[in-house]
């Protein structure tokens, strides 16, 4: 990231399971916690940024996978170079955080806002069924207080917004005109 001038190298966590994103049951323990903080002091100190930051993505399944979690590794991991990227729709695994995404985003920047270098932007929708089941969709449809989400990363300093993982460059342009069209809706500049 230093290299080609970018301000932030965004990573995950990874996970005990078989792949990076799975879920396991020992995902979200302290011994882990602790092999995160490791982990990420060894990469930032082996490769000594000079401007980039080294950020992890909040995930569902393992740590950071809220801001009170993210900001426990922040504080443990004690390095200027260590910073955070914005996900909500990564962290919005329950009912009660579903039908308060606004809420979820406000309180994710009022505890990391200074830390925040690059953020997501993308929608959710819970299915209808007897367990819990939350899918990541196009932002425009589902549930995602977009509004919300643009006035308090307009609020940080320098945070690009990236739209991720749509299958073509039409939900592409479908996302980003929803967004431009919230974005004036509410005043806030892109």
């Amino acid at each position: 990231a230093d290299e080609i001038g970018a301000l932030c190298c965004v990573n995950a966590s990874g996970s005990l399971g078989k792949t990076l994103v799975d879920e396991h049951p020992g995902n979200l323990t302290e011994d882990t916690f602790a092999l995160i903080i490791d982990t990420v002091r060894q990469i930032i100190d082996a490769v000594k940024p000079r401007r980039a930051c080294y950020a992890l993505e909040p995930m569902p399944y393992t740590y950071p996978n809220s801001a009170d979690t993210y900001l426990r590794l922040v504080k443990a991991i004690d390095r200027p170079a260590f910073g955070v990227q914005f996900d909500p729709v990564n962290i919005i695994n329950s009912p009660e955080k579903y039908y308060n995404t606004g809420g979820i985003v406000k309180e994710f920047i009022r505890k990391l806002g200074p830390h925040i270098k690059c953020s997501h932007l993308k929608g959710v929708k819970m299915q209808s069924q007897v367990t819990v089941h939350i899918d990541e969709v196009r932002v425009g449809t589902g549930n995602f207080d977009v509004a919300t989400f643009l006035r308090e990363v307009e609020s940080l300093t320098n945070v690009p917004i990236l739209i991720e993982h749509l299958k073509s460059e039409a939900e592409y342009r479908q996302a980003v005109d929803h967004t431009r069209e919230i974005a004036e809706q509410v005043r806030v500049t892109l």
